[in-house]
């Protein structure tokens, strides 16, 4: 779920700090991915949260997609020539 926090800035535009938790695979470790949208637009309050939801969903969808990715390179076997090159390159 994404956490959203909506504020003016000092020229008073509204501004929306969107933020997921995600997990990186390297480390075990849980990390925040952080995003702003900006009224660059001049939307009302209320069209402006429209757009923030509908940005937050698309970050959140983006940031799982990436995990879901990197969790697939991680864990797919290697045939023996890539195993080679990246055997190759670590001991060089």
């Amino acid at each position: 779920m994404a956490s959203i926090n909506i504020s003016t800035n000092s020229k008073g535009q509204l501004v929306a700090k969107i933020q997921v938790s995600c997990k990186d695979i390297r480390t075990g470790q849980n990390k925040i991915k952080a995003t702003r949208v900006y009224n660059e637009d001049n939307l009302t309050e209320a069209k402006f949260k429209k757009l923030v939801n509908k940005t937050a969903t698309e970050f959140e969808e983006r940031v799982l997609q990436a995990y879901k990715d990197e969790l697939e390179n991680t864990a797919r076997i290697l045939s023996f020539p890539e195993l080679m090159k990246e055997w190759k390159t670590t001991i060089k």
